[in-house]
């Protein structure tokens, strides 16, 4: 028999996914959102679509596993066995739910999962014993432990009263103090330290008796797992830890012949060791007709056995379980409202919501702390994007209050880039935080290790009037250094948040709004040449909100810093290596010994640069300093031919895959647009806000670097030197450069007129722009992404006692078509017909999927040497060798809505967005974005279209700046003539999403559940601070093109009372209070 799949919106609930028959539809993972609050334990926890679901849990990393970290694609095959199970005996009818097994075939069985944001629920009917299951899982919020909970419904459809014998639980649960790799290669030995206490109170202790290092020191562990199960009735149900006593002789846990086969008597509660215990509980009940009845469970960490029974108390009861249940759906559901918008479309309103989610998920969230008239923001619920599908990367989900989790810095750049539209709060906080991590080379860290504060020294005093004496000594010892919120609320937790005033979050504000930030980040695996540029969207964003700032933050605000990284570029002659196969660029970095050596000297913010050559005070600068150094520093590193951006630090830029491209002296167009982005901004800021007569001061080696490069450059255009002897002598004094400010800089400044600097970004511009032609490939219609370089003159000379290469020619290489290339230059061209046609070109060649309908990354790289990267390892259409890379494509999609291409806009995005996508394809949530979708090109057709790598993509943020654009335009903020603050948004809504009927709808933005009418011929988004914009338009009009909708009055709607301005412009003081959120709604009347 063959079950029939089906993939659902759920009809009736919000926000609810459906897949029926759920085991014989095609595998996929997911996961829960690992979101406990701010005064939450949170711990991450994946679930596939096989068994019981719920493959692996646990807190931190994969290290603290409680069930264990398995890859997708053994996920799949371990959780039916591995997971979560249930055995039912009734009447000596031995019944698993949810399992495909041949013992399973005798039933009439129909099961579906139900996905949601916040939990997962599946259910199972069997026909033939007229009882169902039902299980929900959820984690813990707002709790001082951390704990997946798991509510197991069985119910009676019979006619007749049944008993039922029933164990639930886990085969394998993991003491605390593991590692992944010891679990992996160690898992019988490591079985000796195992020790599981409490048996007595059926609330087991699993843990580590000791550190199991093979180091002198050795520690005792008091920390644990945990795991309890009771009824309705709050019984404490009996544990099971020695599978054998269930399952033997099947070792492998494929069935539980002591439970099935014979009769079961509940064994004695002790554990003898040397063996990985279980987790399960055990009960007999009785059903009468249509009557049910839950065991819940609790799984989870606590950081002493004392604790554990002192919260079992309290955790083991229904009623705690319901609330707790509420909570977590209103912890979601009020996070993801942030960008809660309404529209006709079902499916694009829970997508919406659900991509801000997922973007958070890895960017975090702002939290507004407010205290007197301070305020500050930090970021919460973040984390790398590490998964069963991701299984490479290692990620860390702070388990712990105030959580802050690790991430790489184009990750959380970008996907922190719309920040500002839902809390302006944030201000020009992450572009204070991502440039002060850009070097003095034009490179910065790869992981970032969120923000540390230190209180300032006159605020100390302050404590006495918060806590008690014994409190104060403990706060002043950690508050000495630089502390995150976690480290205090410890301290207070023991206690029991007892303070003079005020309350626990009114305390951690008072803390942090007077400390001083400290970015806390660690170099990784390398420098990217591409994440210098995604701060471009943060002051783009922050402009489009405050335009009347942007002279004090480009020139007033001397707050930006330079990050100190021991790992240096080396120069040329150390890069290049003669090799069989040629010459190639195979050593970029060195970790420095004396820049080490400096560094850890270091007492305070040890990673920041210092004048003096690292021996003075930190040197603190402009925004526009560090982006005319950051300009200077790029444009040194033009390639050979002066068209792209050299790979000269070992790694490539968006695209990974092409890791071996700087072995072989790769460069890429992306940069190069980028770099005259960034040009092009300085200018326009200058020009647009009067600056011609500000001065910017820059440090004395930028300016010697960037006076020789005007010099360079001005030879090369009048023809006086090569392109190659260009490249030759910029890289020249770009090493020299480097050496001078390896340790730090003088100190020294050089002031500049921006008048002046204007000059040198015409002759910069000049030069790119000639360039950037060479690009171009008139036979497609379209440019170049990426090259690679041929050595093939060159000489040999000593120096030092070793052998330097010294180029004398290189012969380009053109790479085949990608996507990216074309995305940055829609980015920065002005000339509507010439996008118009590198849009329809584009279409027209091999990045086009004319099956899927759909954009791919690249197009066939059959002609493409093997030495270019991992890429060339991976079949057609799948990971980043011609798939659909959702990301990149929606980079594409929102370039064809900024350049007003509207009716193509939405003729691709019928196709392209996931919202729009048929689920029988795409083969999961259609809610939910993934990495990458496996295109046409790849060889097994059964694939084509189908979705792989779940939700933590870049994709999150490019869909909602495309929200955004739609609903607001590129710029909503403005300065008039007058420099007066206006508000217009340029909207670009279709017809078809404005709502059809007068409908009541659930609104979660202010952490409560709220109702909210909203009148037919509407398109609602939630913007700055819970501000609810209702566009309303009643001829149901395009609010685009030559017959559009225009705007023909605002309503105001504050504090009961409402206000009408006509026209389509808001000014002051309408505008100034719309973004300062005195508004709850405003209605946006069209005509």
């Amino acid at each position: 028999m063959n079950p029939k799949i089906k993939y659902e919106v759920d009809k009736e609930k919000d926000l609810t996914f459906n897949i029926y028959n759920y085991n014989h539809a095609f595998p996929f993972s997911s996961f829960l959102p690992g979101i406990s609050g701010i005064m939450g334990i949170p711990m991450w926890c994946f679930y596939v679509n096989r068994g019981q679901c719920i493959t692996s849990f646990g807190f931190e990393s994969k290290d603290g596993a409680i069930l264990e970290f398995h890859p997708a694609n053994k996920a799949y095959k371990l959780t039916p066995i591995y997971g979560f199970r249930t055995f039912i005996k009734i009447d000596n009818v031995f019944y698993e739910p949810f399992r495909e097994s041949p013992e399973n075939e005798i039933f009439e069985r129909e099961n579906y999962m139900s996905i949601t944001p916040y939990d997962l629920t599946i259910s199972e009917t069997n026909k033939n014993l007229n009882i169902s299951c039902k299980v929900n899982y959820f984690t813990l919020p707002n709790e001082p432990v951390g704990a997946l909970i798991r509510v197991l419904t069985i119910k009676n459809h019979g006619k007749n009263k049944i008993n039922l014998e029933i164990i639930d639980g886990i085969p394998q649960f993991l003491p605390y103090g593991l590692t992944n790799e010891v679990m992996k290669n160690m898992s019988r030995t490591i079985e000796a330290w195992y020790r599981v206490d409490n048996l007595e109170n059926n609330v087991p202790f699993y843990r580590l008796y000791t550190t199991f290092q093979d180091i002198t020191e050795v520690k005792v562990i008091k920390e644990g797992h945990f795991y309890f199960a009771f009824l309705e009735d709050e019984k404490l149900l009996p544990v099971i830890i020695d599978p054998d006593l269930i399952f033997y002789p099947s070792n492998d846990f494929s069935y539980p012949y002591k439970f099935a086969k014979e009769k079961f008597t509940l064994p004695k509660a002790v554990f003898y060791g040397n063996r990985t215990p279980s987790a399960f509980s055990y009960t007999i009940i009785t059903l009468s007709p249509d009557e049910e009845r839950s065991i819940i469970s609790f799984a989870g960490k606590a950081d002493s056995l004392e604790r554990l029974n002192k919260i079992v108390k309290d955790y083991a009861h229904k009623e705690f379980v319901d609330k707790k249940a509420k909570e977590n759906e209103m912890l979601i559901k009020s996070i993801m409202d942030n960008a809660f918008v309404h529209s006709a479309s079902k499916e694009f309103n829970s997508y919406v919501r659900q991509s801000f989610l997922d973007n958070l998920l890895r960017g975090g969230l702002p939290i507004t702390l407010n205290y007197n008239s301070k305020k500050d923001v930090i970021y919460l619920f973040g984390r790398k994007h590490g998964d069963l599908e991701r299984d490479y990367n290692f990620f860390t989900l702070e388990a712990n209050y105030f959580s802050q989790g690790n991430a790489n810095y184009r990750d959380i750049n970008q996907n922190r880039r719309n920040d500002i539209y839902f809390n302006p709060d944030v201000g020009y906080f992450n572009i204070w935080y991502f440039m002060n991590l850009i070097q003095l080379d034009g490179y910065n860290p790869l992981v970032i290790r969120g923000i540390k504060y230190l209180l300032k020294e006159n605020m100390v005093v302050e404590l006495k009037n918060w806590v008690k004496e014994e409190i104060e000594e403990e706060l002043k010892e950690i508050l000495q250094k630089p502390f995150v919120p976690s480290e205090v609320i410890r301290i207070l937790e023991k206690y029991s948040y007892e303070l003079k005033k005020g309350d626990l979050i009114e305390f951690i504000a008072f803390l942090l709004t007077n400390s001083r930030k400290i970015e806390f980040a660690e170099h990784g695996e390398g420098y990217w040449i591409d994440h210098w540029f995604y701060n471009l969207d943060l002051i783009e964003s922050y402009e489009s909100i405050f335009p009347d700032k942007m002279e004090d933050l480009l020139l007033n605000q001397e707050i930006f810093t330079y990050y100190d990284n021991s790992e240096i570029v080396l120069p040329r002659e150390e890069r290049y290596i003669l090799t069989e196969n040629g010459v190639r660029q195979y050593r970029s970095l060195k970790n420095d010994e004396e820049k080490i050596s400096l560094i850890k000297s270091r007492k305070i913010e040890p990673n920041k640069v210092r004048a003096k050559y690292g021996k003075g005070d930190i040197y603190y600068t402009s925004l526009l300093s560090k982006l005319i150094t950051l300009a200077t520093v790029k444009y040194s590193t033009l390639d050979p031919k002066n068209i792209g951006i050299e790979m000269e630090a070992g790694r490539p830029g968006w695209n990974d895959a092409l890791n071996g491209l700087p072995g072989l002296f790769g460069s890429s167009v992306n940069e190069t647009f980028e770099l005259k982005r960034l040009l092009l901004l300085i200018k326009s800021w200058i020009e647009k806000y009067k600056l011609y007569e500000r001065e910017v001061k820059i440090p004395q080696e930028v300016s010697e670097l960037l006076n020789s490069l005007v010099e360079i450059t001005k030879e090369n255009l009048e023809g006086k030197i090569s392109n190659f002897e260009f490249w030759d002598k910029s890289s020249s004094v770009r090493e020299e450069y480097r050496e001078n400010t390896k340790l730090g800089i003088s100190g020294e400044e050089k002031s500049i007129k921006l008048s002046e600097i204007l000059n040198v970004l015409d002759l910069f511009l000049e030069k790119l722009d000639k360039e950037l032609e060479k690009a171009f490939d008139k036979e497609k219609g379209l440019y170049h992404t990426y090259f690679y370089y041929e050595l093939v003159e060159y000489e040999t000379q000593e120096k030092n006692g070793k052998k330097v290469i010294k180029p004398k020619k290189f012969v380009r290489k053109d790479m085949p078509l990608f996507l990216e290339g074309q995305v940055h230059y829609l980015k920065i061209e002005k000339d509507k017909n010439k996008k118009r046609e590198i849009i329809e070109r584009i279409k027209q060649s091999d990045l086009y999927d004319k099956k899927l309908k759909m954009y791919k990354v690249n197009a066939s790289l059959d002609s493409a040497p093997l030495e270019i990267g991992r890429i060339k390892a991976f079949l057609p259409g799948w990971l980043e060798n011609e798939s659909i890379f959702l990301h990149l494509e929606y980079k594409y999609l929102l370039e064809i809505l900024k350049a007003e291409e509207f009716e193509k806009f939405y003729e691709e995005m019928k196709n392209c967005l996931v919202p729009f996508m048929n689920p029988e394809i795409y083969r999961r949530s259609i809610f939910e974005n993934v990495s990458f979708i496996v295109s046409s090109r790849n060889p097994d057709p059964n694939l084509h279209g189908v979705g792989f790598s779940a939700r933590l993509s870049g994709s999150t943020a490019e869909f909602y700046h495309m929200l955004l654009v739609m609903a607001l335009g590129k710029k909503p903020f403005y300065l008039d003539e007058s420099n007066t603050l206006c508000f217009k948004p340029q909207t670009s809504i279709p017809e078809f999403l404005f709502t059809t009927k007068d409908e009541t709808v659930n609104y979660y933005g202010h952490g409560k559940k709220e109702e909210i009418f909203i009148p037919k011929n509407s398109f609602v988004i939630n913007f700055l601070k819970n501000t609810l914009v209702c566009f309303i338009n009643p001829k149901r009009k395009n609010t685009f093109g030559e017959d559009r909708a225009k705007i023909k009055k605002y309503v105001l709607y504050s504090n009961g009372e409402k206000e009408e301005i006509d026209g389509e412009i808001l000014k002051t003081p309408y505008s100034y209070n719309l973004r300062e959120g005195v508004y709850e709604k405003v209605e946006i009347i069209l005509e």
